[in-house]
């Protein structure tokens, strides 16, 4: 699926700088207003590590650097190799592959912001994003994840969120009303109770029965700063956006790493998107995923050793 044509847009600046803002806006460092000086907000953000989804000129990497963030800490992520081969021919750090296998591979320090900017409406892979946010071990309740769909490009999107919000008719009503308000097939209120409704799931298995599950949801829920991104042209919203914090991190440590056979079967029962039938297959893939992380640890470090 294809997004906008041209990148570099009014609308599409405005949001760009907006999305940035928010994640950084949700930094726990940053939370006080009074804490928000240019100078402490350049020095947290030296620090942090943020991996996104690039496209054909990673204008995300220059707005980020020119926040504060460091340029060995902007991992650029995409599954076409042309992107990830110019982000390198420009002095950036990228990894070609999918960003959730990104999330589960990842085994660096915290990932403290996800951008995820997909050239589409909701699709089961931003289900497996979600998933990915969920079960990773590096990706916690201070991580900030921020999603943003193109709106009315495809009718595959138009009927799975349709499907979605149908499917969710069965939440607790409680969350669901918290969740979606008035306006309930709106997109980024329907991917965060999607987010929520997978939560949930691991919850019960973890253990949790359905009362401690929706007293944890409702928390998780009003304790969220979340926010939202409507862009809207002369006869049209053109996307929609979600910026929230990750869930809180369940205690969820599989004896074998995430991308075991374990994990697989969780993927398979959430009806998520794989290439690979067999977990074997799952599991070579995600060790070249691994392997490619590795090397872009490796220059990361000998960047931070130079700077």
């Amino acid at each position: 699926m294809q997004g906008l044509a041209d990148y570099r847009n009014n609308t599409k600046e405005t949001w760009r700088n907006w999305a940035w803002n928010r994640a950084i806006e949700l930094q726990p460092e940053l939370r006080d207003r009074r804490r928000r000086t240019p100078a402490n907000i350049r020095r947290v953000l030296a620090n942090k590590t943020a991996i996104y989804l690039v496209g054909p000129e990673d204008l995300d990497r220059q707005v980020a650097i020119a926040k504060g963030f460091r340029n060995e800490n902007l991992i650029a992520i995409d599954v076409e190799k042309e992107n990830i081969a110019r982000v390198r021919k420009a002095g950036g750090i990228g990894v070609c592959c999918d960003i959730a296998d990104a999330i589960l591979a990842w085994q660096q320090e915290q990932i403290d912001i996800v951008m995820a900017d997909f050239c589409g409406g909701i699709s089961t892979n931003l289900w497996r994003l979600l998933h990915s946010m969920i079960i990773s071990q590096n990706v916690g309740g201070h991580s900030v994840l921020c999603v943003n769909m193109l709106r009315g490009r495809d009718g595959q999107s138009n009927q799975l969120r349709e499907d979605l919000w149908n499917y969710l008719q069965s939440m607790n009503p409680q969350i669901r009303k918290c969740c979606l308000g008035n306006n309930g097939k709106d997109r980024a209120k329907i991917l965060f109770a999607i987010l929520l409704d997978l939560y949930a799931y691991m919850l019960r298995r973890c253990g949790c029965t359905e009362r401690e599950v929706v007293k944890i949801g409702m928390r998780y829920v009003k304790c969220r700063s979340i926010y939202h991104y409507r862009a809207n042209g002369q006869s049209m919203a053109w996307f929609d956006s979600l910026v929230t914090y990750g869930p809180p991190k369940i205690v969820f440590q599989p004896k074998s790493p995430e991308w075991d056979s374990e994990t697989y079967a969780i993927i398979r029962k959430l009806k998520t998107e794989t290439k690979h039938k067999t977990p074997d297959g799952f599991k070579k893939h995600m060790d070249g995923v691994v392997r490619m992380l590795n090397a872009c640890k490796a220059v990361r470090t000998q960047r931070r050793a130079k700077g």
